[in-house]
């Protein structure tokens, strides 16, 4: 059975954004979807997000998916570098994420450590990364640096739909 785990960002649940129809979207399609409460969303550590992921996966397999937002693409990446090689995941669909710095003191751990991302993405089938035009809280060059970074991403850039948050009127992400 095919299961899509979706992480959420910093200062978020599992009740922001757009998270909650798009659990119900895939479970409506017979589709398992995980929505966890990571550790401490306000203050994140690095490890405990990369520990949480990894115990709510346990064994991966091409009938996982990812479905980050924001810090949840960082953390998201960050659980990809622990598996061992020939680890396969069957994708990832990214939204907002971000490379380096944002200037957000409470998330420098996860941009602070330089990473080989593109080592991450080697263990999804498929991976696509959404941003928007007019995110106030990641640049369109941070977004494109983190595609770039992982190498052979789908980019779709979609106009006025800011950092995809509730905030923004987002609350379906279609």
């Amino acid at each position: 059975m095919k299961r899509v785990i979706i992480i959420h960002g910093w200062e978020a649940n599992p009740n922001s954004e757009w998270l909650p129809w798009l659990k119900k979207s895939l479970e409506d399609k017979g589709i398992e979807a995980i929505v966890p409460a990571m550790p401490n969303p306000d203050f994140p550590i690095e490890k405990e997000w990369v520990e949480t992921i990894s115990q709510i996966v346990g064994t991966p397999n091409t009938d996982t998916y990812f479905v980050g937002h924001s810090l949840g693409c960082i953390a998201t990446v960050r659980y990809l570098l622990t598996l061992s090689d020939g680890d396969m995941l069957g994708g990832a669909l990214f939204v907002a994420g971000f490379s380096g710095n944002i200037s957000i003191p409470e998330l420098e751990e996860f941009y602070s450590m330089e990473k080989d991302v593109r080592e991450g993405r080697k263990h999804l089938l498929k991976c696509t990364m959404i941003y928007s035009d007019n995110d106030e809280d990641v640049s369109i060059e941070k977004s494109e640096e983190f595609k770039n970074h992982l190498g052979d991403t789908k980019g779709v850039l979609v106009l006025g739909k800011g950092h995809f948050s509730e905030y923004e009127g987002i609350i379906e992400l279609p």
